[in-house]
């Protein structure tokens, strides 16, 4: 079975019940993301070769507590969550943490994004659409730049970080979900605001920047993969190394276009 056909039939599995879980939302979502989190954080460890038992613990109770903290008291809380696991980080990173700045860098860039998304979607009035608009852009942008990468080839993007990836796969990451956001206005007759293709373009480009990053960082420690939890796919954080980056642009975006968080209990 070729890897596409193993890929394809992952996400055939995978997409449906991630649709579920976030038009559920409420705990379920906040849970699932988690869960999420506590997973990326494990593959994170792993990916960058960090072996203090503290750190492990660290990563393993990032998502939970700021879940906790989101459920219980609200967005502000969570924050500070994250703010003092940062802080605690730092604080024993000298004498009880070898690898102290990965270690800091990946609580910073899982436990934002997952800040992020919990918050995007806990909003009654935009957060399903939100969501789901957010991972049907960057799953089109990873399918565009997959399909163009695939068929056009031509110069490398980055190859030093990640040889694979062309300037006809970006343009393909960037035309698809454009196009259809586009063809959603269309349809829709103008319904949603003219915007969206601006911030599909944003969310494109996010998406591919996040997965460069993931890419130097397997670069650095000669990594091909960031785990294999998911058949023909990989680890689950070369999933959604895109997602984290888009998601985390995406609340700043609802942030400044509603005025939200001066008003966030």
């Amino acid at each position: 079975m070729s890897e596409f056909t193993i890929r394809f039939i992952s996400s055939l599995i995978l997409i449906p019940f991630v649709i579920v879980i976030v038009w559920a939302g409420s705990y379920w979502f906040i849970g699932f993301v988690a869960i999420i989190t506590i997973i990326v954080g494990y593959e994170w460890f792993s990916l960058c070769n960090i072996t203090d038992p503290l750190a492990m613990f660290l990563f393993l109770l990032l998502g939970p507590f700021i879940s906790i903290a989101f459920i219980t008291v609200g967005f502000y809380a969570a924050i500070i969550v994250l703010i003092l696991f940062l802080i605690i980080s730092t604080l024993i990173s000298d004498k009880y943490i070898s690898n102290k700045v990965w270690t800091f860098v990946g609580l910073f860039y899982l436990g934002l994004p997952t800040l992020s998304i919990i918050t995007l979607r806990s909003d009654s009035q935009f957060g399903l659409q939100g969501v789901m608009f957010l991972l049907v852009m960057v799953w089109l942008s990873d399918i565009g730049g997959y399909i163009f990468g695939r068929l056009l080839g031509g110069p490398k993007l980055a190859p030093v970080i990640s040889p694979g990836k062309t300037w006809a796969g970006s343009f393909g990451a960037v035309l698809l979900p454009v196009g259809f956001a586009f063809i959603s206005l269309l349809i829709l007759k103008y319904e949603l605001p003219m915007n969206i293709i601006v911030l599909a373009v944003i969310i494109s480009i996010s998406s591919q920047l996040g997965d460069l990053f993931e890419s130097y960082v397997k670069r650095i420690f000669n990594k091909k993969d960031s785990g294999s939890i998911i058949p023909g796919h990989g680890g689950l954080l070369d999933r959604i190394d895109g997602l984290l980056i888009a998601s985390t642009v995406m609340i700043v975006i609802f942030f400044i276009q509603t005025g939200a968080l001066l008003l966030w209990p």
